[in-house]
């Protein structure tokens, strides 16, 4: 699976498909109603460099759910992680809700602890928590306004 910058936009996303957000996140479209997100851990003495980027790219995510039609029929984004269990109280002020039995859990738990590869080797005995959030509340919470600027004679959106 190759990750895409700025991908092209499709119908809808296709399985697998992973898309870069930012530094510490990437998506993928787990099916046309889920997308998991991937964490990348950021040092441990940087806990508010996390909360930024995280921030900064669920603004980013919601902006893609809005916009790109292959995204359309996202109902639920869900994340698996050490960091969760760490970081639980970032991921509830974030907006998302542990859920340690819901839809596809079991799956999402034996597919992050088939990739410890992945994980730094000091994190591999910590057990992962998984975190959802609907479509709706990540767009209501992180949608960005646009800055408007009146003129007299126009309106004008940045």
């Amino acid at each position: 699976m190759s990750i895409e910058s700025s991908p092209e936009p499709k119908v809808d996303g296709v399985v697998g498909e992973q898309f870069y957000i930012n530094e510490v996140l990437i998506c993928e479209v787990e099916s046309a109603e889920e997308l998991s997100i991937h964490l990348s851990a950021v040092s441990e003495d940087n806990k508010r460099r996390l909360a930024f980027l995280m921030k900064s790219g669920l603004e980013r995510l919601a902006e893609m759910l809005e916009r790109e039609a292959r995204l359309k029929k996202t109902k639920r984004i869900t994340v698996t992680s050490w960091i969760i269990t760490e970081h639980s109280n970032l991921f509830r002020k974030a907006g998302f809700t542990l859920d340690n039995q819901g839809i596809n859990y079991i799956r999402d738990i034996e597919r992050y602890k088939s990739n410890l590869e992945n994980i730094p080797p000091e994190k591999r005995g910590v057990e992962p928590e998984r975190a959802i959030i609907s479509r709706e509340e990540l767009v209501k919470r992180y949608r960005r306004s646009p800055f408007i600027l009146k003129n007299l004679k126009e309106e004008r959106y940045y």
